[in-house]
């Protein structure tokens, strides 16, 4: 594992695991960013793996009492051959006792029982190769399929170090796509339309339309033909 830290004092910044394949595939620009805020730390994606299936034996192993009774046997075996001697009486309370100390003697002997049980866990890797594990604890709980381990130690895991890609990282930590190197866009805000008031359009005199001058009156606009009919001169 590596760790990467990229500023001079990484007092107060929080250590952010991310797989090295992923980390390569970022830019430049959004490896800075990330340091920035962030201590990296880069790990390998093979020393991690899915588990998608798992089997158990119980390889548990009782213990011996043999130690025991052989020695409570003994002990009372001799304890007989003494009584029956004519310099020695029989007393039930001490072959009792005789025979109590021969089995605690005896069980130095015997072995305690052993609870273990032998896992098998299949395995996906990043690559999606297929890799097993096996394990033997005393505990006869087992990881679940789904969950994520470090297959040296097949010990649980953040998730993300089994599924993390490229775009998790960036929506989790580049959080000004300006710092992470990526084209800015620019919102450019339509101008408001300018009301511009309109002025009436004189439409020029269609047609032949002449001015026409009638004595003292002032010039009118009519035809040739009307201003010649009324005597008046064309302008």
């Amino acid at each position: 594992m590596l760790a990467l830290v990229v500023c001079g004092c990484a007092h107060g910044q929080d250590t952010v695991k991310v797989l090295r394949p992923v980390w390569q595939s970022l830019s430049a620009a959004e490896r800075a960013s990330i340091q920035k805020r962030h201590v990296v730390d880069v790990r390998d994606a093979d020393a991690y793996g899915l588990v998608i299936d798992n089997q158990g034996v119980d390889v548990s192993t009782p213990g011996t009492t043999g130690g025991a009774v052989l020695g409570s046997a003994v002990a009372n075996a001799a304890y007989v051959d003494r009584a029956f001697n004519p310099s020695n009486n029989y007393s039930a309370k001490t072959h009792l006792a005789a025979t109590i100390l021969g089995a605690v003697i005896g069980s130095s002997l015997d072995k305690p029982g052993v609870q273990q049980y032998h896992f098998r866990y299949a395995l996906k890797l990043r690559d999606g190769e297929i890799t097993y594990r096996e394990s033997v604890q005393g505990s006869p709980f087992r990881h679940p399929a789904g969950v994520c381990l470090e297959l040296l130690t097949l010990s649980p895991v953040p998730q993300v170090l089994c599924t993390q890609t490229v775009a998790d990282v960036r929506k989790t930590y580049l959080m000004n796509p300006a710092e992470a190197g990526a084209p800015t866009v620019t919102v450019v805000t339509p101008l408001e339309t300018t009301r511009v008031s309109q002025e009436s359009t004189v439409v020029p005199p269609g047609g032949n339309k002449i001015d026409c001058k009638l004595g003292n009156l002032a010039p009118v606009s009519t035809t040739p033909e009307k201003c010649t009919s009324i005597g008046g001169k064309p302008l």
